[in-house]
């Protein structure tokens, strides 16, 4: 297992909670989503859809950033690359499991803005660390 680069004195099991829990329960709560059926989500403005997946994977990648970057796992362009392609195949894997949900379908756009919004994140967080 990769060791904290900057708190060492962190025992594995708190560094996973501290830093990959948060990941893993922010990935659950995009899957749990995606499995509402289409008739639950209510339609308030055009394009809350896009929006709403900008935001999601914003948050998912500026996650994975910052695990990645407390394991001192490759440089900022390193990072980047890593997070956006998780994103995206995350979003890929996401799109997929909706086809089978209700009143859903799978959408290159939706991966598009999924993209969007995990590359935002990235240059975000270059840009801020």
């Amino acid at each position: 297992m990769p060791v904290l680069k900057n708190e060492a004195s962190l025992s594995p099991a708190i560094g996973f909670i501290k830093y990959w829990l948060p990941v893993l329960i922010y990935a659950t709560i995009i899957f749990y989503l995606s499995s509402l059926p289409g008739k639950e989500i209510p339609q308030v403005f055009a394009y809350q859809d896009k929006l709403a997946h900008i935001g999601e994977y914003f948050g998912f990648a500026l996650l994975l950033n910052r695990a990645f970057r407390a394991y001192g796992l490759g440089s900022v362009r390193a990072r980047f690359w890593a997070v956006l392609s998780i994103c995206v195949l995350y979003a890929f894997s996401d799109e997929f499991h909706q086809m089978f949900v209700p009143h859903r379908n799978a959408s290159l756009l939706d991966v598009l803005a999924d993209g969007f919004g995990a590359s935002a994140a990235g240059l975000f967080y270059a840009w801020r660390k």
